[in-house]
């Protein structure tokens, strides 16, 4: 790996996230509204690292520094937050419905809920 592609990467991991508060659903056991209406939002500055590993059934998502370990079927779901977040519940859901189903989906974004990989807020008012 080359040098400033590392340095990159390891700025990546180490990259504090955006203080956000995912009120009233951060205080509450189920994290995530009922309906699809909120956002998910990344807290990461930068995009979240997906890196494959030994395990071809397996994928890891560094943040601030750590590892998490997913199943390699997640990464389309990380690159679509990767590149549309913030994006809709109800958007995301749709969006990957098929392939997952709501509450495989649903259990996924509480993970990254409760991990603070993201957060889930109320949409903006316009």
């Amino acid at each position: 790996m080359g040098l400033i592609r590392e340095f990159s990467r390891d700025m990546n991991v180490v990259a504090e996230p955006r203080p956000s508060f995912g009120l009233p659903w951060s205080a509450m056991e189920a994290v995530l509204p009922d309906s699809g209406d909120g956002v998910i939002a990344v807290l990461t500055p930068r995009q979240l690292e997906i890196q494959s590993t030994d395990d071809p059934v397996a994928i890891e998502i560094w943040f601030r520094g750590m590892a998490f370990r997913f199943p390699a079927a997640t990464r389309p779901l990380f690159q679509y937050l990767n590149d549309s977040s913030p994006v809709s519940i109800r958007e995301f859901y749709q969006r990957f419905h098929d392939e997952c189903g709501y509450e495989e989906l649903r259990a996924f974004v509480a993970d990254l809920v409760k991990h603070g990989i993201v957060v889930v807020h109320e949409p903006e008012m316009r």
